[in-house]
């Protein structure tokens, strides 16, 4: 079927060929021009052209934030395109340290105050304690998060022993660590720990000895000496010998008998740890 439109001497022509189901156009100067090439029309069920640009465009995904990375590829309209994406994830940063503000004895402990860091956020606060040693650190304390406050403190009573006591305490952000900030405080155990309470009661050939033992968690054991002498103005601890090592509270003596009828004498001593 031939349609045509005439606009002075021009003349449109609109052919449908119903065989191919195509449908084409052309423009002629006059009636007569039979030269002019047909364009064909493009319909909804045939556009060869209808998902391909007609010139072709690089795209590039970018990611930006936590995790990074880009990819570019040519796209011209023909089909679906999927983007790979070699990606980094940024370390988080770490929050700035805390600052230990002081350090003092309490006790047979330490107590140590630090402020927090001026990091937003932070999951929570670790000390860290050598116990003395210069180099073995290991937990002490640790803040959780819903007890952060602008001052902390924590009573340090893991050393064992007295010498000089360092400290480290961390904020803690995502899993990442602040710098440490520092302090060492020193701590001399007791010397004059003694027994109170002595008691020293005699018995058919054996003798009672019972005493207190301080309140102190640096007391290692009690040490027991002995000394008897015919004498009782011989007696004295530079001849006494050690009749009794341990943690008790009570220690019963049981005499020799080459002792039975000399004087004895008793001390009992705290050895600290």
């Amino acid at each position: 079927m031939l349609q045509m439109a005439y606009d002075g001497t021009r003349v449109s022509q609109l052919a449908h060929d119903f065989d191919q189901d195509n449908l084409y156009f052309r423009q002629l100067n006059t009636s007569t021009d039979t030269g002019t090439t047909w364009e064909q029309i493009f319909h909804d069920t045939y556009h060869p052209n209808a998902d391909v640009w007609t010139t072709a465009r690089n795209h590039t995904v970018t990611l930006t934030g936590d995790v990074t990375g880009t990819a570019t590829q040519s796209v011209n309209g023909s089909g679906n395109k999927t983007w790979t994406v070699a990606t980094t994830a940024s370390a988080p940063s770490a929050p700035s340290a805390p600052s230990i503000t002081a350090t003092s004895v309490v006790g047979e402990t330490i107590e140590v105050t630090f402020s927090q860091s001026s990091t937003s956020g932070v999951d929570h606060y670790e000390v860290w304690s050598d116990g003395g040693s210069g180099t073995d650190y290991s937990l002490v304390a640790r803040i959780p998060e819903v007890d952060i406050a602008s001052s902390m403190s924590i009573v340090d009573s893991s050393f064992d022993d007295g010498g000089t006591i360092a400290y480290r305490a961390y904020a803690v952000k995502n899993g990442v660590y602040s710098t440490a900030a520092t302090a060492t405080r020193a701590y001399t155990v007791s010397s004059s720990l003694d027994v109170a309470s002595l008691s020293v009661v005699p018995d058919i050939n054996v003798y009672h000895i019972n005493y207190n033992k301080p309140d102190s968690r640096f007391i290692d054991h009690i040490e027991i000496y002995k000394d008897a002498e015919a004498v009782q103005g011989n007696l004295s601890r530079t001849g006494a010998t050690l009749v009794y090592s341990g943690a008790n509270s009570a220690f019963t003596y049981s005499i020799g008998a080459s002792d039975l009828d000399k004087y004895h004498q008793f001390w009992v001593e705290v050895v600290a740890v």
